[in-house]
């Protein structure tokens, strides 16, 4: 079996070109994307967890695996990120939601003015 005829192999081409796409700034297009990602990434472990070393080592090419780690990881980043600016944009939103303290007779007083 050739590394072109290998399913290894076409599934990590595969995994390979949909990474190269690119993460989708858009919130739906991101959540395809990324079910996409791990439904491949989770084909390619359960073929892993049925091939013979040999077999793997046939369909193994190292300079598309060095490919898939470097978006993986460019891509993780991206995404946390994101949510580290979506957490500070949160509390941003709270702290300003939070800036007038109650007093026992009612009245209100801003927390930020004193």
């Amino acid at each position: 079996m050739t590394a072109e005829s290998n399913p290894f192999s076409l599934l990590t081409k595969t995994l390979l070109t949909h990474l190269e796409t690119g993460l989708p700034s858009e919130d739906d297009q991101r959540d395809a994307y990324i079910d996409q990602v791990m439904q491949l990434l989770n084909e390619r472990q359960q073929l892993i967890e049925h091939m013979s070393i040999d077999e793997i080592k046939s369909g193994f090419l190292e300079a598309e695996e060095k490919k898939i780690t470097e978006f993986l990881s460019t891509q993780r980043g991206e995404v946390k990120q994101d949510i580290q600016r979506f957490n500070k944009q949160k509390d941003g939103r709270y702290k300003y939601q939070r800036t007038h303290a109650p007093t026992q007779a009612g009245v209100f007083l801003d927390k930020t003015s004193t």
